[in-house]
């Protein structure tokens, strides 16, 4: 007798084995990253630059650099994210899970846990340098109140919730000759932009997004520092009033792609689905353009792109200065779905 292979099967089976990224079953059970180090007599602790660091498919990172202070070596991979294109994923650091480090020699066979060396290993938020692009278009005058609200909201959760270095900035923008760029603030004055704003008035017809996006990139580019860099826009529409708006786009897309990009929209009338697209080609990801359906679910879309901007992470590992050939040193990273 023939069993019978129900549709269902076929179409779940065909799912997994075809886009592992599009349905991450295994996201966060063995995430790791592996680094390449050595230390000489005379040219001191080195590792080699993020771009050679081996990482399982959700991780990246920015930058790998090692210090040495008296007889330890501090090594410190900076702006770690694990990230699927549907989630974030935090760190954990629990009695039962802890970030695992093994080190293993060119012609070592097997991995060595360190555990002497990881009791003084560690990880905390790394900082962040962060634009939020907000739409003071004469359309949000309805719900402006509530918008300046959640803005102060999340300006507070990107400064409090961040790493020491943390800051951030705001452009304002409606037409292309209403666009306002505050300077950056961290945590000791982040008053001074929550006054800003509270007190913005200047709602002009037209919204130039993709110029103010443009600007707010650039803000991030020149900023002169090694934080984690990443842009947030707030819009109720599409572009209407930017020069070059396709080349914009563009750039957008090609220029930008080592900032993380969030897009947040109001649905509405001046928001359909042909403007939504607008605003979908500003993030960095799928995941990380998201809807509101009213003005009430704002305050929760904010407060987790906050929280995901804030799961950036510097991980420390101090180890023995004594030489060493070339070795590789893994870090197993627990973690867990925001």
């Amino acid at each position: 007798m023939t069993k019978r292979i129900y549709p269902i099967v076929i179409i779940l089976l065909s799912v997994l084995i075809t886009s592992c990224e599009k349905w991450p079953l295994w996201v966060g059970n063995k995430e790791f990253i592996t680094i390449s180090y050595e230390k000489g007599a005379t040219n001191g602790p080195l590792v080699y630059p993020a771009e050679y660091a081996e990482t399982s498919r959700f991780v990246s990172i920015d930058s790998i650099f090692a210090q040495q202070i008296a007889d330890t070596v501090k090594i410190i991979i900076d702006g770690v994210r694990i990230k699927s294109n549907r989630n974030n994923f935090e760190i954990l650091n629990t009695n039962n899970k802890q970030i695992e480090i093994f080190e293993k020699g060119l012609n070592d066979r097997k991995w060595i846990s360190q555990s002497e060396f990881s009791n003084a290993s560690d990880f905390e938020n790394a900082a962040v340098s962060c634009v939020l692009v907000l739409d003071m278009s004469s359309s949000v005058l309805p719900v402006v109140s509530d918008l300046k609200s959640f803005a102060n909201s999340f300006v507070d959760n990107v400064v409090n919730n961040g790493g020491a270095g943390t800051e951030i900035a705001v452009v304002f923008f409606s037409s292309k000759n209403a666009i306002l760029e505050t300077p950056f603030y961290n945590k000791s004055n982040i008053s001074l932009l929550k006054d800003q704003i509270n007190s913005y008035t200047n709602f002009q017809d037209r919204t130039a997004l993709f110029q103010a996006s443009v600007n707010g990139l650039n803000k991030l580019t020149i900023s002169g520092n090694n934080n984690s860099k990443c842009l947030v826009v707030f819009s109720d529409g599409g572009d209407n009033d930017s020069d070059y708006a396709n080349d914009l786009q563009s750039n957008i897309q090609s220029d930008y792609e080592e900032i993380l990009r969030y897009s947040i929209g109001l649905k509405g009338n001046d928001l359909d689905r042909e403007r939504q697209a607008d605003l979908k080609s500003i993030a960095s990801e799928k995941s990380n353009f998201v809807i509101a359906n009213k003005v009430s679910d704002l305050k929760d879309l904010f407060d987790e792109v906050s929280q995901q901007l804030a799961a950036v992470y510097r991980l420390t590992y101090n180890r023995s200065s004594s030489n060493t050939e070339k070795i590789e040193i893994k870090f197993k990273i627990p973690v867990n779905k925001l």
